[in-house]
């Protein structure tokens, strides 16, 4: 069974279409989740702390979780194998629902990385935690 995930970027008129296989899905999850499993080993062995920071893409933001909860998969991992998880998605949920656009205010024009404003949400995220 297919499933199609279309993502369409607000600032350009292009419109991408990807097919992705549920097993392709689980198969990406399951590789992602050694090697995060491996990465928490490593820090064990050093006796280092190993955080994890989740962060929506535009596409997330735009169509949701519904093909793949990353809030969800981590949430459930970092129970066992994480000092601590930085979930950013409320923040950016919440201002994407208050704001129309959410997209230009937060990300880098014509791409998927942040932009001052979105990383500065970031920071404050993380530092709620550090200091």
């Amino acid at each position: 069974m297919n499933c199609e995930i279309i993502f369409k970027q607000q600032q350009a008129a292009n419109l991408w279409k990807v097919k992705i296989s549920t097993k392709s899905l689980k198969h990406r999850a399951e590789d992602l989740e050694k090697t995060l499993k491996d990465i928490s080993n490593i820090a064990k062995k050093n006796n280092s702390d190993f955080y994890v920071l989740i962060y929506p893409w535009p596409d997330t933001l735009a169509y949701g979780q519904d093909n793949f909860n990353w809030e969800t998969f981590v949430t459930n991992f970092c129970i066992k194998n994480c000092k601590m998880l930085i979930n950013t998605f409320p923040k950016f949920f919440k201002y994407k629902d208050k704001n129309i656009n959410w997209h230009k205010d937060l990300y880098i024009k014509e791409d998927l990385h942040f932009n001052k404003f979105g990383n500065s949400i970031i920071a404050k995220e993380i530092l709620k935690v550090t200091e």
